[in-house]
């Protein structure tokens, strides 16, 4: 990749489909370019109420935590609900935050309850429970 001087601006070269460009323009955002809710860690603790359980909620949810860099852990409770710390940086937890509120295609996602949270995340990256 070659930057073309500008921060942000990014120029990768790509094979080219027929008739196509060589290079594609990746935008990418410094650390000094995100709000801080976006770069700072924040974590929250998630409650989805549904058909949650049964479903691969709990594993699913674990590997889009860990491909968007997010630690913490995932559990099912004994009143049937899925409970989630989101440990990362703010647009991550976001993220995960919006990836509840539909789950894997098996889940009927009711509601999804967020709140702030001061616990940190788990020193193994993201776990089942």
């Amino acid at each position: 990749m070659q930057s073309n001087g500008a921060a942000g601006s990014t120029w990768a070269a790509r094979a080219p489909s027929p008739g196509g460009d060589p290079l594609v323009r990746v935008e990418v955002m410094t650390n000094a370019e995100q709000t801080p809710d976006q770069a700072e860690n924040r974590a929250a603790r998630v409650v989805v109420t549904g058909e949650v359980q049964g479903v691969s909620y709990r594993e699913s949810c674990r590997r889009a935590a860990e491909s968007r860099g997010v630690a913490g852990w995932v559990r099912n409770t004994e009143t049937g609900t899925v409970e989630a710390l989101f440990v990362g940086p703010g647009a991550a937890v976001d993220a995960m935050i919006d990836w509840c509120r539909t789950g894997p295609p098996a889940a009927e996602v009711a509601g999804v309850h967020v709140e702030p949270s001061d616990e940190s995340a788990p020193d193994a990256g993201f776990t089942v429970r």
